[in-house]
């Protein structure tokens, strides 16, 4: 029985989540016999790992989600773990960052970035899917920002100095659709119910 001394105990973080997965858990995600997944691994359809001086196989995250878009299959077992996508936000006003975030929900994470020199410096830690010129950035324009900024493969999409918030989330989430491609949608629609 709880006492008045006696603090709450703090609730558990939720766990990370797995980032390399066996060929059986793979199979169990997939719902195909692990068989399929060891064919479809040493045929390479399916990236991964052996482990060193053994016969088994590791199969990465990003793999197992690449292989099961690719080939139909549900994610809802791995999207409830991941965000859709991930938006480092540059040059906005803090107020207007966090109503973004907020704006675009659960499914994308973001960080954002003051100015240039915060981004790179963002940028080591947390690799986007889209960069977002949400402002005024002195010295960095959008095609600074793709030839200096943006690592190889991150879109850049520059908003209005002064965005519409329902306007700006819009664009955003169509940038990260077409960044991440059908995934993407799939994950968003079944989250939406």
């Amino acid at each position: 029985m709880d006492t008045p001394d006696q603090k709450p105990k703090p609730e558990a973080a939720a766990p990370a989540p797995k980032r390399i997965y066996t060929t059986g858990e793979a199979a169990e995600l997939c719902k195909v016999s692990q068989q399929t997944i060891i064919r479809c691994f040493d045929a390479g359809r399916i990236g991964g790992f052996r482990v060193p001086g053994s016969k088994f196989r590791r199969i990465p995250r990003e793999e197992l989600l690449r292989f099961m878009r690719a080939n139909a299959i549900p994610t809802d077992a791995l999207d409830g773990l991941e965000p859709v996508g991930r938006v480092l936000i540059v040059g906005a006003a803090p107020a207007l960052s966090d109503a973004l975030s907020a704006a675009l929900g659960e499914g994308v994470q973001t960080r954002t970035a003051a100015d240039a020199f915060d981004a790179g410096r963002v940028l080591e830690r947390f690799p986007p899917h889209l960069l977002v010129l949400a402002g005024p950035v002195p010295g960095c324009d959008e095609s600074t920002a793709r030839a200096r900024l943006a690592p190889e493969g991150v879109e850049v999409l520059a908003l209005d100095d002064a965005p519409d918030l329902s306007d700006a989330a819009s664009a955003i989430r169509a940038a990260l659709d077409t960044r991440l491609g059908a995934g993407a949608d799939d994950a968003e629609s079944a989250r939406r119910g």
